[in-house]
């Protein structure tokens, strides 16, 4: 087989031919081997190779007896290294399991499988800065932090002069797809060299502290560049057949969070999750969470403006506003009902009962575990779904509660009832939501693995009977594998960030979603546990 001269020199060890992919080639991602380019050899000297110094000419073969034996270890490029457990660990476990995919993941593997990959170097600098971030942050490794941050600055040259040709008459889907990708990555990176001492606030003692320093996070700027992109494909490219691909679709819900994460309204002409790829069960998850989004926002400026003082003709039309709005959060929450009778698989719901652990575990919560009970599904991809589901309640919910506080005190008996009634359904529905998520949380990061050995200890409980030959073993020495803690990043962040779930619960989210930062090597994540963190 032929074996040309611009292989990796992993390929050319192996005898078998390179696809030349860059910056690492698919036979190293697909053997999970270090793909190392031809020039690292010529840095590095090897002990072994398949034509030897001696045999190659450059040096002549030492006589006599040698003092010592001397190994010369070869110089691993620490950039192949870092792709290569990145791609292993965050991207290649989705693409046998796309229910597990994610934003950075899923986003990663179409622009791979378009074969467009190879010609773009803007967005290698963009993996390769990430993968190198992750790969410090995770391993703890000066080298990848150093290389990591060279790559950056390399990657900013390249995309301030790629991002301008977006903009102008001959617009391309392909530019603009890579340029998007390239903006998410950094975004990532910018995420994955966070550090708690680089919030800022003006005003330490000011009660808005937490949100001024979420709000001075550098990843919002590289959110508004991806809107501005996206803009400009809105208004050009839109039109055309399926020029709604996965990397338009997952930028368009990443804008979403953000956007609630950061309390501002969401553009018109970003409502249609349809114009932007979104189908089937993802649209019509699509269509609760994007009306939420602007609905808080609508609350929140209606409760500035009552702490503000208003006349009573502005109160009394508040007070219409807000009976709309809580009629629209109403039938968002019938909405995601709904929508929960529409998810694969709901019959394999089981809920268990650790009793081994309960008996030696002294105190609750635990690490991943908020009480002895957890739920199981089909697998994790469909748990991850009925968590994104539980989240959604919980924000509409929360919402709810927010809208009622717009209501002034009233001495009518009867409305008082009303009053408190609809907030005793809002917080019963929180606690039941919050509960559901903290028991499938070990089961999506894979805590627990059924068993078909009966342990009446640990069985199944509610409407299963126990004699149902399953049981659950507690997997608590296995490290958690990065793209399913990334399952939970969603849930945890918005149980962890409303009112209403509980300060025991809010507490045990946090920590969570702290350790989930460290897990996946995000710095921004792990402050969630700090006085910096947002509350929604």
């Amino acid at each position: 087989m032929a074996i040309t001269s611009k292989g990796c020199q992993t390929c050319k060890l192996r005898r078998i031919k390179c696809d030349e992919g860059r910056p690492i080639c698919e036979r190293c991602t697909k053997s999970r081997r270090v793909c190392l380019p031809t020039d690292a050899v010529k840095q590095a000297t090897f002990s072994i190779h398949v034509e030897n110094r001696y045999a190659s000419g450059e040096v002549h073969r030492p006589r006599g007896p040698r003092s010592s034996l001397t190994m010369l270890r070869p110089q691993i490029n620490i950039q192949a290294c870092a792709l290569a457990f990145y791609l292993r660990n965050y991207v290649e476990p989705t693409e046998k399991h796309p229910r597990l995919s994610t934003c950075v993941a899923e986003s990663l593997l179409a622009w791979r499988e378009s074969s467009r990959h190879r010609t773009c170097p803007m967005v290698d600098a963009g993996l390769s800065s990430l993968a190198l971030a992750v790969f410090a942050r995770t391993q703890k490794s000066d080298a990848a932090a150093t290389g990591a941050s060279s790559a950056y600055h390399r990657l900013l040259g390249l995309a301030r002069g790629r991002i301008r040709t977006v903009v102008g008459p001959d617009v391309d889907q392909r530019n603009v797809e890579a340029c998007l990708l390239t903006v998410l990555l950094m975004g990532r990176y910018e995420g994955s060299v966070h550090r708690p001492g680089m919030l800022t606030t003006s005003s330490p003692s000011s009660l808005s502290a937490p949100r001024d320093s979420f709000m001075s996070l550098r990843s919002w700027l590289h959110h508004d560049g991806a809107l501005a992109i996206l803009h400009v494909w809105n208004d050009h490219l839109s039109q055309l057949d399926d020029a709604a691909s996965c990397i338009i679709k997952h930028t368009r819900r990443g804008l979403t969070l953000s956007a609630l994460l950061r309390g501002i309204p969401l553009a018109d002409w970003l409502l249609d999750g349809e114009r932007f790829g979104e189908r089937d069960l993802d649209l019509d998850y699509d269509r609760i969470l994007v009306p939420t989004v602007n609905l808080r926002y609508a609350v929140n400026r209606l409760l500035l403006k009552g702490q503000a003082g208003r006349d009573a003709a502005a109160a009394a039309s508040d007070l219409s506003t807000a009976d709309e709005l809580d009629a629209h959060a109403k039938k968002l929450d019938t909405m995601l009902e709904e929508f929960a009778t529409k998810i694969p698989f709901a019959g394999s719901r089981r809920r268990f009962f650790l009793g081994e652990q309960a008996r030696t575990w002294s105190t609750w919560p635990q690490k991943h575990f908020f009480t002895p009970f957890v739920t199981t599904y089909e697998d994790q991809g469909y748990a991850a779904l009925w968590a994104l589901y539980f989240a959604a309640r919980i924000l509409v919910n929360s919402t709810r509660l927010k809208i009622l506080r717009l209501h002034p005190p009233s001495s009518d008996r009867e409305m008082r009832s009303a009053y408190d009634q609809a907030r005793t359904e809002c917080l019963s529905n929180i606690h039941l939501m919050a509960g559901d998520l903290a028991s499938v949380h070990p089961f999506v990061l894979d805590r627990v693995v059924e068993s078909t050995t009966t342990d009446p200890a640990t069985s199944r409980c509610g409407s299963d009977p126990p004699s149902s030959a399953f049981s659950l073993v507690v997997k608590t020495d296995e490290p958690v594998r990065p793209h399913l803690a990334t399952l939970m990043v969603w849930p945890l962040s918005v149980a962890g960030s409303v009112e209403g779930v509980g300060a025991d619960r809010q507490r045990w989210f946090r920590s969570e979603l702290s350790e989930i930062g460290r897990i996946v090597g995000d710095g921004i994540l792990e402050c969630a546990e700090t006085e910096h963190w947002v509350v929604l």
